[in-house]
């Protein structure tokens, strides 16, 4: 789990999406000291959990390329008033706009928007762009630490505290002041991700499906600072060489009582030669 620069970066693209709206939108108890349990084995619940999922650097893919297209006019039509007459000039500037993705061997995308047209982009709409970057950039960190990477390290256990609960297990990093809670049950199923950090406070709930490589993470429910942003992330999964990869993800980011959709498709995947 030992990735808590890479969880903190992967909450800023929150803020960064709803500037985006915004510039283009005018406006537990505790268990009695004498049931608790012995400290669990924190190395054998590691690697329990470790394969449990589905990890695609255990499938042996550790680096891709792909190509992000966003659905420019779900995203304008939620967020940017609609002219009297016509649809809004800067959705035909928009629709070229895709975005190139690298992840490399540890697990660091690199997102660089690219024009179908060639050319520049124009100033109107660079904003925009560089906003919807950010969430680009956000999904595959989040993704890359819980599917591409494990989110469980067995070799760096000492960083972890585990202990043993009536329905499972919590662990619990500490990383200056980020404080992580992970709530997993008896079968190693994550339930909760809490995150604690100065003015910030985020419940993570995933969802997963099963298949024959273990769970594999298909959608995500965030609440951030008490209910005043709501994420929810549906992805759809692609077969590439084998792998299960992202083909589409579909956002809802509520707030101040209004929904930001996003949604990505997610082609052009190349893989390194095995």
């Amino acid at each position: 789990m030992s990735r808590s620069n890479k969880i903190i970066l992967t909450f800023s693209w929150l803020s960064l999406f709803l500037t985006v709206a915004f510039a283009v939108t005018p406006a537990a108890s505790q268990t009695p000291p004498q049931s608790v349990a012995k400290t669990p084995d924190k190395k054998t619940i590691l690697e329990k959990a470790l394969h449990t999922y589905y990890i695609l650097e255990n499938q042996g893919l550790k680096s891709f390329q792909c190509t992000v297209q966003p659905d420019w006019k779900k995203f304008t039509d939620a967020v940017i008033p609609k002219p009297t007459t016509g649809e809004d000039p800067r959705l035909a500037l928009l629709l070229p706009v895709q975005y190139s993705v690298a992840v490399d061997i540890q697990g660091d995308p690199k997102i660089t928007p690219i024009l179908t047209t060639g050319g520049t982009l124009d100033p109107s709409v660079q904003g925009v762009v560089a906003g919807i970057q950010q969430t680009v950039l956000g999904f595959f960190q989040s993704w890359d630490s819980l599917v591409l990477s494990s989110f469980f390290s067995p070799s760096q256990e000492a960083a972890y505290t585990i202990s043993e609960q009536p329905n499972g297990y919590k662990i619990t990093e500490i990383s200056g002041e980020l404080n992580i809670e992970v709530l997993l049950t008896k079968d190693f199923l994550l339930t909760t991700m809490k995150s604690t950090a100065p003015g910030m406070v985020i419940f993570q709930k995933p969802q997963y499906t099963r298949t024959d490589k273990g769970l594999l993470m298909t959608g995500m429910d965030d609440d951030i600072n008490n209910g005043s942003q709501k994420v929810n992330i549906q992805i759809q999964y692609q077969t590439i060489e084998g792998f299960q990869l992202p083909g589409k993800v579909t956002y809802q980011v509520t707030f101040s009582g209004q929904t930001i959709p996003m949604d990505f498709t997610i082609t052009k995947y190349q893989l390194p030669k095995r």
